[in-house]
């Protein structure tokens, strides 16, 4: 993991790293689905240019 990432782009690797290692665990539906569901993620070769991350401020 990147110490100088900020605190969103640290939750999307974590995201990322998590959905790596229960794709590792689970077999038929479940692993499509997973898959599925980070297709994006996983196939890019870093998220780093290709996701928005939007900060906002909170009151």
């Amino acid at each position: 993991m990147n110490i100088r990432l900020t605190p969103a782009e640290t939750s999307i690797e974590f995201a990322i790293d998590n959905a790596r290692e229960r794709l590792h665990h689970l077999t038929g539906k479940d692993h499509l689905a997973v898959l599925k569901e980070y297709d994006e993620w996983l196939s890019l070769p870093s998220f780093e240019e290709e996701v928005l991350v939007i900060h906002s401020k909170l009151n």
